[in-house]
């Protein structure tokens, strides 16, 4: 009795443990979202956006299921972390961006922070970046081929 019930408990903290590292599923954000659509079907945007295709979005998550094509948004005014090591506040710019997604990609909000020099003021640029299903990240392309920003590498020691 008592092994089948270290087995149960096993089995539940293996499940438990799946279901903390997949996250959140993403958000629908196309007609008839009572109907999931499989992956191979839409693009996967993650990042702390306050407006999605004109539709307000901040509490709804950082996941979101988008049809392909181009798509437009805009990001929270701010965001923040606070862990052991501190803790940060950024302003994010507030103009709107487009970009194209295609079906089966992963895109997500990527920030590159440079240290200063003592202070409490950082540098740093953004951008979202587009993970293809082979493995492989580039920039995210921008309604009408242009590409967005990608970050430059980060100054050496």
């Amino acid at each position: 009795m008592k092994s089948s019930r270290l087995r149960w408990l096993g089995l539940s903290m293996l499940s438990v443990g799946a279901c903390i590292t997949q996250g959140p599923p993403p958000y629908p954000l196309y007609p008839n979202a009572g109907q999931p659509r499989p992956d191979d079907q839409v693009g996967v945007l993650s990042g702390p956006f306050a407006v999605i295709d004109g539709q307000e979005v901040a509490n709804k998550g950082q996941v979101f299921a988008l049809l392909p094509g181009c798509h437009t948004l805009r990001l929270v005014q701010t965001t923040g972390e606070v862990n052991p090591g501190g803790a940060y506040v950024t302003r994010l710019p507030q103009q709107t961006l487009s970009f194209q997604v295609e079906a089966g990609h992963r895109y997500f909000f990527e920030t590159t922070m440079y240290g200063s020099s003592g202070g409490p003021v950082t540098t740093g640029t953004m951008a979202i970046f587009d993970h293809h299903p082979d493995g492989s990240a580039t920039a995210a392309l921008g309604c009408g081929a242009s590409s967005t920003p990608v970050p430059p590498p980060a100054p050496g020691p």
